[in-house]
């Protein structure tokens, strides 16, 4: 082994490691790969010599600490980052219900689904028993965000 090949894992480390960042974060199979083919790249340059070992350390330690502290940097992120706000709220509003509004499950109550009240569709909650697809309901408690439903009789 020579120094071209410690310097040949070096390369491919860092790239892999530069490829986890910036196209594949959260997989760690790239990362991994890279800290261990900088590893490899270190202990070939010290068994070439030692001092060609101790510079491709050196080196290698510069070359990261660079790559982080650039990556930690707030314009570093700006630049990559979705700046999209959510302006949807999540949930049910349940603010022009009122108990005794009855509509039709959409789904299976089980004991939540959906259900269409007054022309909208709800997330609702069976209360007292499973309720098939296609049944007429009726409104019998609002709890926050919460519907609770019964089947019309």
């Amino acid at each position: 082994m020579d120094l071209t090949t410690a310097l040949i894992f070096l390369t491919i480390g860092l790239l892999l490691l530069l490829i986890e960042v910036f196209l594949m974060p959260g997989t760690a199979i790239s990362g991994i790969v890279g800290i261990l083919c900088l590893v490899i790249g270190i202990v070939i340059g010290f068994k070439v010599n030692a001092t060609y070992g101790t510079i491709i350390l050196v080196g290698t330690l510069i070359i990261s600490g660079a790559l982080s502290v650039k990556l930690l940097k707030a314009e570093t992120w700006d630049k990559i980052a979705i700046k999209n706000n959510i302006t949807s709220k999540s949930g049910n509003s349940t603010s022009h219900l009122v108990m005794g509004d009855e509509g039709k499950s959409i789904t299976r109550l089980n004991p939540g689904g959906n259900a269409r009240i007054k022309d909208e569709y709800l997330e609702v909650t069976a209360r007292n028993s499973y309720i098939d697809s296609g049944v007429k309901i009726k409104v019998v408690k609002i709890e926050g965000r919460r519907i609770f439903v019964e089947p019309v009789t």
